[in-house]
C-alpha cells in the first residue's frame, strides 16, 4: 500500500511510504527489508501552463491539466453549470486526507465558500467550485481547492 503525503518541512517533496507487510514472509525470505521509503521533489504547475488552462476553461475546451500522479485539475460541469474540478484519485490520497478535507470546509466554512466535496464512482476525492466570471477570481479558486485538499506544494501560482 502506498501512502503519499506532503511533507511540509520541505516544500513540494512528496514523501511516499511503501508498507510492504502483505508480503512480508517472501520479502523477508529474499533479505528486503519490510518497508520503503523515498521523496520525490514536486515541480507544481508552471505559470505558463496554468494560465493556458484557465484560459481554456473559459473558451469551453475540455480543459485538464496533470498536477502530479493521481492529481488532476479539470473543467466539469454540474447540469448547467461550468466548473472546475480537483480530483485526487484514490491511490494518491493521503491517510486521513478526506476527513481533514471535510474538517477544513466546514471549520473555515467562510474562506471555502462555494468549494463542494464528494468522492467519485472511483473513489477519488473530487472538490467542485463553479466557474467564476472574472479571471482572477478563477486563479484564486484554483489556489483555494489546492489549500482545501493540502496540496500547496502544487500550487506555483505568483502572489498567492
Amino acid at each position: 500500500m502506498l501512502t503519499p503525503t506532503v511533507d511540509p518541512g520541505q516544500d513540494g517533496d512528496l514523501v511516499a511510504a511503501a508498507d510492504a507487510r502483505r508480503t512480508w514472509a517472501r520479502r523477508r525470505a529474499a533479505g528486503l527489508p519490510d518497508s520503503v521509503a523515498g521523496t520525490v521533489k514536486l515541480q507544481g504547475m508552471p505559470d505558463d501552463r496554468r494560465q493556458a488552462f484557465l484560459d481554456d476553461l473559459v473558451s469551453g475546451t475540455a480543459a485538464h491539466l496533470s498536477l502530479a500522479p493521481g492529481i488532476k485539475v479539470g473543467a466539469l460541469n454540474a447540469g448547467n453549470c461550468p466548473g472546475l474540478a480537483l480530483h485526487v484519485a484514490r491511490e494518491a490520497l493521503q491517510a486521513g486526507q478526506l476527513q481533514r478535507v471535510l474538517e477544513r470546509r466546514f471549520e473555515q466554512a467562510l474562506a471555502f465558500d462555494g468549494c463542494f466535496i464528494y468522492l467519485d464512482a472511483q473513489n477519488a476525492l473530487v472538490i467542485w467550485h463553479a466557474l467564476p466570471a472574472l479571471h482572477s477570481a478563477r486563479d484564486k479558486v484554483l489556489s483555494r481547492m489546492l489549500t482545501l485538499a493540502n496540496l500547496q506544494a502544487l500550487d506555483t501560482g505568483s502572489g498567492r
